[in-house]
């Protein structure tokens, strides 16, 4: 095992527990209520625009907490998560609220939570959201990492894929087709069985990087470091992740140094030049 200890940060709704709203949408009727972050990336406008459908309709915080209580863990995540937490530190990493997540967190043994809360009007309503900061799952991975975690992240959605990209090793558990296709440099995990496996393999020997990490280039060395584009992004910070500068190159191809030279014995980043008579 490395020295540095292994903590899983996961995503609750689609990993752990059913979708809240989709109940909430089945459950009602209301079928606008069917949209989650698998279909929307701004979390903050989904919330508004749920906050009003509710309104609309007269629904209040204890009629969504009543749809709440009739819901399980999905099957399979009870024992999931006793094997995980007798075995690592992990940390639950929603963007859901203190107000609905109680029940789940008792059927799931009241794992640690970190979320948001809801504003609440004198007849019960939901009238606000209040996000605990700006981008919280992306942050706490870092925080932890800072902290000297290795860090593996684990979520399906649009607000999940910036804390994957910051963690050591992000995973995309059973995600919907157009989260696959928009976010390919995440491996797909389907089962709780191989999502246990790859755990432990990742804790035993870590996971091998993609692309030219492959053979024999990091990726922070492929990074040219003397730009102003480098420091804006954050990227000379230890603790950014290989995922996280491969994204920024792919948004930003100017930050690649060159030549980088492939031949059947291997990659090299040449600079100097001489380096690619390692690969001849």
């Amino acid at each position: 095992m490395a020295a540095q200890p292994l903590i899983i940060a996961t995503d609750l709704e689609g990993v752990l527990v059913p979708e809240i709203w989709i109940a909430v949408a089945e459950r009602t009727g209301i079928a606008e209520l069917r949209l989650t972050t698998r279909d929307l990336p701004d979390y903050d406008e989904l919330m508004r625009r749920r906050i009003a459908i509710l309104r609309e309709h007269g629904l209040s915080l204890a009629d969504v907490q009543t749809v709440i209580a009739t819901l399980d863990p999905l099957p399979g995540a009870a024992d999931y998560l006793v094997w995980l937490r007798s075995h690592y530190q992990c940390i639950i990493l929603s963007d859901t609220f203190y107000e609905f997540a109680a029940p789940l967190m008792a059927k799931l043994g009241y794992p640690t939570l970190f979320c948001n809360s809801l504003e609440i009007d004198g007849r019960g309503m939901i009238v606000a959201h209040r996000m605990r900061m700006t981008h919280g799952k992306r942050e706490t991975v870092r925080a932890l990492r800072a902290l000297g975690f290795r860090v593996l992240a684990i979520g399906d959605s649009y607000n999940d894929t910036a804390m994957l990209a910051a963690a050591d090793h992000g995973i995309l558990f059973r995600p919907p087709p157009n989260i696959i296709a928009e976010f390919p440099q995440f491996p797909v995990i389907d089962s709780y069985a191989d999502l246990r496996e790859t755990i432990a393999d990742f804790d035993a020997d870590g996971v091998p990087e993609r692309g030219v990490v492959l053979a024999g280039v990091r990726d922070d060395e492929t990074l040219r470091g003397r730009l102003s584009t480098v420091d804006d992004l954050d990227l000379v910070d230890g603790h950014v992740s290989e995922n996280a500068i491969l994204e920024a190159m792919a948004e930003n191809p100017i930050l690649i140094e060159r030549p980088i030279v492939e031949t059947d014995k291997g990659v090299r980043l040449c600079r100097p030049q001489d380096k690619v008579r390692e690969i001849l």
